[in-house]
């Protein structure tokens, strides 16, 4: 009785009802028939949010990743975010067109903006390392000097 519909649907309550409609014609009998649909938050949780979460950890994977290992994380951030960009647009053009903010919508947005900052992370560590180096290398030709200077 209770069966399941494409699109994540599932058809939770019917009825109908016998109703007599008056027009300029006449009498007519009618059979109205309800039908209720449901969401089935399984196929949601399956087919969108659990994959879009597992690219956000996948994009933190970075973080157990050498600094210096420039490629490894480079890639890694790249190709997350393009395959949140491209899991984005499947969700968007599976949902019909509609004005306003819906709630996959924000989900998305999310993740997009976690896996981007883990990517933003590292252009922040590799700037501070390469200054921390700079300064390092000034301090000791510095120090070179003053050994010269007074030796």
């Amino acid at each position: 009785s209770n069966f399941s519909l494409p699109g994540g649907f599932k058809l939770a309550t019917y009825g109908n009802e016998y109703c007599d409609v008056e027009t300029a014609t006449g009498t007519y009998s009618c059979l109205r028939v309800n039908l209720t649909f449901a969401r089935e938050l399984s196929f949601y949780l399956v087919t969108i949010y659990v994959p879009c979460f597992m690219i956000v950890v996948v994009s933190w994977f970075s973080f157990w990743l050498d600094y210096k290992a420039v490629p490894a994380r480079v890639s890694l951030g790249v190709t997350t975010l393009l395959a949140m960009s491209t899991t984005m647009g499947s969700i968007q053009r599976s949902l019909p067109p509609v004005a306003y903010t819906k709630a996959i919508d924000v989900w998305t947005g999310l993740c997009v903006i976690f896996v981007f900052s883990a990517l933003l992370e590292y252009a922040l560590v590799n700037y501070a390392s390469r200054s921390d180096a700079q300064r390092a290398a000034k301090q000791k030709e510095l120090k070179e000097k003053a050994l010269e200077f007074s030796g």
